[in-house]
């Protein structure tokens, strides 16, 4: 039996390798996404606890410049949360553009794959067309040297 060659194995494993790698920077993109949103949740915390620490209770009197100070405080704690979330839409992106490299890479490890199938394929139908005229010829032979033996 001839022995199956595919001649892009080499592509093949060139593809799967990239696909690999492709996977493991979309990991680290969810990874970074996640450290993202945890940092989000954070700035949203503190944001809530400035907007509760600034609330002045009524009858209480303050002057203009604390008032001034908790506002800045607290506008402070909004850009902080403006900035996390900027981040996190950044990060949304990337992720999208990782998770489309991660699909065309898959693709076109696919595509060598059934070329490589398709091979595989017409390789058994060749062996087995091969292996067929091998039997019809010793089926010949034999019947020739039984009607050999008969005339004879």
């Amino acid at each position: 039996m001839k022995r199956f060659s595919f001649r892009l194995d080499p592509l093949l494993r060139l593809r799967k390798q990239a696909e690999q790698q492709a996977l493991e920077a979309f990991a680290r993109e969810l990874t970074v996404r996640s450290q993202l949103e945890a940092e989000l949740r954070e700035t949203t915390t503190l944001l809530d606890a400035a907007a509760a620490a600034t609330a002045i209770d009524a009858g209480t009197r303050i002057d203009a410049v604390e008032l001034a100070l908790r506002q800045a405080y607290v506008e402070r704690r909004e850009r902080e949360r403006a900035d996390a979330q900027a981040r996190v839409a950044a990060q949304e992106e990337r992720l999208d553009a990782q998770r489309q490299r991660l699909e065309e890479c898959a693709r076109d490890r696919r595509v060598v794959e059934r070329l490589r199938d398709r091979a595989w394929a017409r390789h058994e139908r060749e062996e087995a067309q091969r292996q067929n005229a091998l039997i019809d010829d010793l089926a010949t032979s034999a019947y020739a040297r039984k009607t050999r033996a008969v005339g004879a």
